[in-house]
């Protein structure tokens, strides 16, 4: 089970509308993180570690991820207006 930093930045993930679904708890990966955009959006999904060195990392690292989506979700309807 991650920690309460990582757990916090999943529900801000499933808040935004990202799919997370969650592994059967036998390796590290916890879950794996979808863009709401779907397949091919802007990223391919990522690992979320169950188990990292430091869990305000891993928070860190999830949350780098949406803002980096964010920012190309932008530039997209930027280009479309």
């Amino acid at each position: 089970m991650p920690g309460k930093h990582t757990r916090a930045a999943i529900k801000e993930l499933e808040d935004a509308g990202w799919k997370v679904t969650y592994t059967s708890g036998r390796a590290h990966a916890y879950a794996r993180a979808s863009c709401p955009g779907g397949p091919g959006c802007c990223t391919p999904p990522f690992s979320i570690n169950g188990t990292p060195d430091v869990d305000e990392h891993e928070a860190q690292k999830i949350r780098r991820r949406m803002r980096q989506h964010d920012a190309k979700a932008i530039a997209r309807q930027e280009e479309e207006d």
